[in-house]
């Protein structure tokens, strides 16, 4: 265990500065986003904000990122350089979390191989994910929340394993405070508990279950408390996000596949008339929220079918693609979508298959991406929501592709053959 845990060590070392030297070299390439205007906003203002529609919107982003952008920028400057060095050490860190998850998983649950031992696995499948394209890109081209997004919930599932291996109050505020964070980061987190739910059930019974979630939340209540808060003293009312509706409304449009943008390829806001555009413009966010709050309601009113329809297309196309994925890039990168895209089916048949052959055990861990497809497609769905679980499907991909490899051995090994060696 000690040698693959040094091979990782290196890896990651090795890959860390590799990164920051292609970063180095190619800080043109660095997009920026709302978060980083936050950010920008607050050295300069002293208040988090985002001017949304001429109006500044106190609430637009959820605030643990931009706080990151923003002490990082506080001690180092104002540079988008530092803020992907600090997307790269998050990432880093979430790296060795996950090796811990795999072994723990492979362990607690038995999916354990004949002759490849779960630290290889582990291994294998943390490696894969640091390779994975889409994630390198992000992490090393986007000053976006999206690498803290995959953070939290991997720190859930892993605080909720360590529970269940050594059950004791400090581990359970340990677990409520991380799932706190993790929702003021991004709402759609608490739904990385649904391995937390199934382990204590079937481990603790269902009465220890409801007191341990009951006290799980009320931690995490605590935390996110002063944001609630904030919500309530700005715009009156004890909201996450006072632009939800929004949101809402943008996932469901008619002639979308429910992503940000419309199936001619237009963005989503090209649907407002130039009359409702200069309506909206300067008016307060509780306006601008009550305004699509009607639109959404109204469509669900008449056409509740369609709403249900592209909740559905939505689910399918978080697990899959959606038909204008990658159309804010340029088409060099377009031209080769078509690998991508072969690349979630297998990925999906791989996780598919992971269900039989290891008896339904894999759906403890794959509730998580399961349960996040079925609240992320109420809203709206783009290929980096779904990327946000992707270390949890890929892991059981990679499990698979070496269970076969392990059933070619034990074959192999019984006619007397020797053409497959052994990992």
């Amino acid at each position: 265990m000690l040698y693959y845990r040094r091979v990782l060590i290196v890896a990651i070392l090795l890959l860390f500065f590799l990164k920051i030297a292609v970063i180095f070299f190619y800080q043109d390439q660095i997009g920026m986003w709302e978060d980083d205007v936050i950010a920008r906003n607050m050295l300069e203002t002293g208040e988090m904000f985002y001017m949304q529609r001429g109006t500044p919107n106190y609430m637009f982003q959820f605030p643990v990122y931009p706080w990151l952008l923003f002490v990082t920028y506080k001690i180092f400057g104002y540079d988008p350089f530092y803020a992907i060095v600090l997307n790269i050490v998050i990432i880093s860190i979430t790296c060795f979390l996950l090796y811990k998850i795999f072994i723990d998983i492979c362990t607690i649950q038995d999916l354990k191989l004949k002759r490849v031992k779960p630290e290889l696995i582990a291994l294998l499948s943390v490696l894969a994910f640091l390779l994975h394209p889409f994630i390198s890109y992000y992490s090393m081209f986007k000053v976006h929340p999206f690498i803290i997004n995959m953070f939290f919930p991997v720190l859930i599932i892993l605080l909720s394993i360590k529970y269940i291996q050594r059950p004791s109050i400090k581990n359970l505020c340990l677990l409520g405070i991380s799932t706190g964070f993790g929702i003021l980061n991004r709402s759609t987190a608490f739904v990385a508990l649904l391995p937390f739910v199934f382990f204590e059930i079937e481990h603790f019974g269902f009465k220890k279950f409801i007191l341990n979630l009951l006290v799980v939340f009320s931690i995490s209540l605590l935390v996110i408390s002063p944001w609630l808060m904030r919500g309530y003293s700005l715009y009156g009312k004890a909201s996450m996000a006072p632009m939800l509706s929004e949101v809402l409304w943008k996932g469901s449009l008619y002639n979308s596949d429910g992503s940000n943008y419309l199936l001619d390829g237009r963005t989503y806001k090209s649907v407002l008339s130039k009359k409702e555009k200069e309506y909206l413009y300067g008016q307060p966010i509780v306006v601008q929220n009550d305004f699509f709050s009607a639109k959404y309601n109204n469509l669900l009113r008449i056409d509740p079918q369609h709403v249900l329809h592209m909740y559905l297309l939505k689910i399918k196309n978080f697990w899959l693609y959606h038909k204008n994925i990658g159309i804010e890039y340029g088409k060099k990168i377009q031209s080769l979508l078509f690998i991508y895209k072969g690349y979630s089916v297998f990925l999906l048949i791989l996780n598919f298959c992971a269900f039989f052959i290891f008896k339904f055990k894999p759906l403890v861990l794959l509730s998580y991406p399961i349960g996040l497809s079925l609240i992320q497609s109420i809203f709206y769905v783009e290929t980096r929501h779904r990327m946000i679980a992707e270390p949890i499907i890929f892991f059981f991909g990679v499990l698979v592709l070496i269970y076969i490899y392990d059933i070619i051995i034990i074959y192999n090994s019984r006619l007397g053959e020797k053409k497959v060696f052994p990992l």
